[in-house]
């Protein structure tokens, strides 16, 4: 999470995190410290909490992942800016499904998002099709979106049983 604002955000994406089996979530230049609000929001998701890494940057925080993946409602205006041709959660957790090494998602600030440098930064780009007249989810949601989808995409159908 880069420059997140607001100390529940930061328990909410915890707390989804716990929920999908993710365990590493690191603040870059956070703007708020993890605190009671935080721990309130988080709920079973303590130890993410207390494991939580900081970082300076955001070069920094995605130096020796394999793969880095950035959020954002924004899509490119340009046929020309390959970077910024948006997979959806789906795409995306399509196209991860059995890489073995480290996977960065990165979200952007809950007022501004990513800055096209912060963008430049990662290897692809994730968008949430949502309606047109308010594109923009909360980084909450938009997390628990993403972070289904790589579960759901991962889970092994072959051991579900049929109802009946």
């Amino acid at each position: 999470m880069v420059e997140p604002e607001f100390e529940e955000s930061v328990g909410f994406v915890a707390r989804a995190m716990r929920n999908f089996g993710l365990a590493d979530l690191i603040l870059v230049n956070p703007l708020v410290t993890v605190g009671s609000l935080a721990r309130a929001r988080a709920g079973h998701a303590q130890n993410i909490l207390d494991q939580v890494r900081l970082s300076s940057s955001l070069k920094k925080a995605v130096r020796g992942t394999d793969l880095a993946a950035g959020t954002t409602a924004q899509r490119a205006r340009s046929l020309h800016r390959i970077l910024r041709r948006p997979s959806t959660p789906r795409e995306f957790s399509e196209r991860v499904k059995g890489i073995c090494g480290t996977v960065a998602l990165v979200f952007g600030r809950e007022g501004t998002g990513l800055t096209n440098e912060e963008l430049d930064l990662c290897d692809l780009i994730i968008t949430i099709p949502a309606s047109e007249k308010y594109p923009t989810l909360n980084i909450s949601h938009a997390s628990t979106t993403i972070f289904y989808e790589l579960h759901n995409s991962n889970r092994d159908d072959s051991r579900e049983g049929l109802l009946g």
